[in-house]
């Protein structure tokens, strides 16, 4: 493994576990309190991305605002720190494991992410868009449901559709090529500038298969 995904590691455990202890009061508070400590942190990491491992990155296309649910593409946990830092109030949609791992956990679930037991199937898929619909915020999706290394065959689950059913939001898909510098194994880290970019909406009212499709081929 390269030196600087070494230290890269090493610094992200000790900013993650410094704040995560310094802020452990502020589990206590309403929501809208713990912002400006997920910011700091999330400046931290990208800041510690940036310096130590070389990666950079550009966003293009016209970056929404306002409601709406955002569809990601997913390659590598960076672009998972970018939009986290761009929309500090979204509610990210997520497996419910995560909020399980000690503190990191905690913390999520103070955000009042939208957790999926993926075991219970279409079930637990109308819980997540009843969760969705009463959270009146941005709505971050990866509908591919897991990391996919770039230049793979593409997945991409119905939930999205479901989602963009349930809530009327529009949906906005995100495609990127992070993994091509952050990839799973950290050991193949890359330096040098990821690309996102953001689409054109597409209605709530796009047929579930019509829209699966569309992002497949956005993600391809």
């Amino acid at each position: 493994m390269p030196f600087y995904s070494i230290a890269f590691a090493l610094l992200l455990t000790a900013w993650t576990l410094l704040l995560g202890v310094l802020f452990l009061p502020f589990l206590l508070l309403p929501r809208r309190c713990f912002k400006w400590p997920r910011l700091l942190w999330l400046s931290g990491v990208l800041l510690l991305v940036r310096r130590v491992l070389g990666i950079t990155w550009q966003l293009t296309g016209t970056q929404p605002t306002g409601v709406f649910i955002l569809a990601a593409q997913h390659q590598s946990a960076l672009e998972t720190f970018i939009i986290a830092r761009l929309y500090p109030d979204a509610a990210f949609v997520l497996k419910r494991e995560l909020l399980w791992i000690p503190i990191f956990g905690w913390y999520l679930w103070k955000t009042q992410t939208i957790s999926l037991n993926r075991k219970a199937g279409v079930t637990a898929l109308r819980r997540l868009a009843d969760a969705a619909k009463k959270s009146q915020r941005v709505l971050i999706i990866f509908p591919q449901g897991t990391r996919q290394a770039p230049n793979t065959a593409v997945r991409v689950l119905p939930g999205v559709a479901l989602l963009a059913e349930q809530t009327g939001l529009p949906v906005i898909p995100l495609t990127l090529n992070t993994g091509l510098f952050w990839p799973k194994n950290m050991a193949k880290a890359q330096r040098g500038m990821a690309s996102l970019h953001f689409h054109e909406a597409y209605p709530a009212a796009m047929p579930r298969r019509a829209l699966v499709n569309t992002l497949a081929a956005l993600y391809t």
